[in-house]
């Protein structure tokens, strides 16, 4: 297992230990689990019938509170610990359903080629780097259908959560994000490997009152960039 002190980040540091909260958040359905799912819904609006793909599943939460969807969400992660996490949550919170997880790496995910409807980076993508970020995001271009969708849901680089993290003020900076990007940063990766960005916006943080500050402050020039919490973008293929 790898040190919580370590900068060392393989697929032994998400254990138990790393997905303690994420575990709490997901037996609660907590303001934060509720905002992200519904925002999410939003932009990939999966459809019965539909193959989904949750590129970095972790404990499976988008997997377990997306069933209801009528879509079949397959959760792929490179953690053997995520998946086991994942299938316990998921059969205990969908018995009727099969639990569908595949072990591998983004830059090489294991699908036919354009086989798949949709396919969801949920929090996923601030744990990769450009070397690893940009092959993944060709991968996910060559399993979508045409006309399939992927969606990135993710921490934006400039939000005032991050600059207080990067600096270990108040917040404690989280060493496995390796990859905290601007919107200018993803639509032009995505762009670059051929996909057509049909929406990119922010959206605010999921604590109340605090978010109807950022949605004031947002607009304005250069302070706005420390109100800007999420970047929400749904390309298509």
């Amino acid at each position: 297992m790898v040190s919580r002190e370590s900068t060392e980040i393989d697929r032994n540091y998400y254990d138990k230990t790393y997905y303690a909260k994420h575990l709490e958040r997901l037996a609660r359905k907590d303001r934060f689990t509720r905002v992200r799912v519904k925002r999410v819904f939003s932009l990939l609006q999966p459809a019965q019938g539909e193959r989904i793909v949750d590129l970095g599943t972790g404990v499976g939460t988008m997997m377990v509170l997306l069933a209801s969807s009528g879509a079949t969400i397959v959760g792929m992660d490179y953690s053997p610990e995520s998946l086991r996490i994942a299938r316990k949550n998921f059969t205990r919170e969908e018995p009727l359903r099969s639990f569908l997880g595949v072990c591998c790496d983004g830059r090489d995910i294991a699908v036919t080629s354009s086989s798949v409807d949709g396919v969801m980076a949920i929090d996923f993508t601030e744990h990769l780097d450009d070397t690893l970020l940009v092959p993944t995001v060709r991968e996910v271009f060559r399993i979508l259908k045409p006309g399939g969708r992927f969606v990135v849901y993710t921490p934006s680089k400039t939000h005032i959560f991050e600059v207080l993290k990067k600096r270990n003020i108040i917040l404690k900076e989280d060493k496995s994000h390796v990859g905290l990007r601007t919107m200018n940063a993803y639509v032009k990766i995505l762009t670059e490997s051929g996909f057509n960005v049909h929406e990119s916006y922010f959206e605010t943080t999921h604590i109340p009152v605090f978010n109807i500050l950022e949605r004031i402050l947002i607009p304005i020039p250069w302070i706005g960039s420390l109100a800007k919490r999420r970047i929400c973008i749904r390309a298509v293929k």
